[in-house]
């Protein structure tokens, strides 16, 4: 049976990951399957978001919703690609990114879930962590690129590292920094895709 090579993008707030996943999308598209970010789409159909400083009980309630829809759309993306004969799955965030937003991180995550951390690490080929500007450029950080975005710089310094945090113990874990700006960055996800890829 074919292997699908499953990809995940994620990072902090503010990291460049919309921009770049749009980018693979024009440039792959007819090579490989993407999934989208799962928080955002629920979001512009509608689901309530409790203010811009959410309780735990309505994150874990919100994460469980988010990674139910996740696996789903990763499901019905591996058999796509058997179909269609491709060999590549790049998913705009993880089932294990709800790590990040639990408190308890990774483990609380999957006991709230009945998941198991290292059969969900197991499930993906490679991670590419995209760093947040309120690590690399503090000064230059916005958070206007999705309107679903409200965290500080403060906050989303803190989810760069849970994000990180949730995703360790990947034997694939790649983290991009922000030295050299966006192109570098686009540059350096392109060479893990095109490794995926065979080229």
């Amino acid at each position: 049976m074919t292997h699908i090579k499953k990809i995940v993008l994620t990072g902090g707030p503010c990291a460049g990951k919309t921009t770049i996943f749009n980018k693979l999308k024009e440039d792959y598209q007819d090579r490989i399957v993407f999934v989208p970010e799962v928080a955002t789409k629920l979001f512009d159909e509608g689901y309530q978001r409790e203010g811009s400083e959410p309780t735990p009980q309505w994150q874990n309630t919100f994460q469980s919703a988010v990674m139910n829809a996740q696996m789903k759309l990763e499901a019905e993306a591996e058999t796509e690609a058997l179909a269609a004969g491709k060999t590549v799955i790049v998913c705009d965030r993880g089932t294990l990114d709800g790590g990040a937003y639990t408190i308890g991180g990774k483990q609380a995550f999957c006991d709230l879930n009945s998941l198991n951390a290292q059969e969900i690490i197991d499930g993906y080929d490679t991670v590419i962590h995209l760093e947040s500007m309120a690590i690399g450029d503090p000064e230059a950080y916005e958070n206007t690129s999705n309107t679903h975005r409200l965290e500080s710089v403060e906050t989303a310094t803190k989810l760069d590292q849970a994000i990180w945090d949730a995703w360790t113990g990947h034997p694939q874990h790649i983290r991009i920094r922000c030295d050299g700006g966006m192109r570098i960055k686009q540059h350096l996800v392109d060479k893990v895709i095109q490794k995926a890829l065979g080229e």
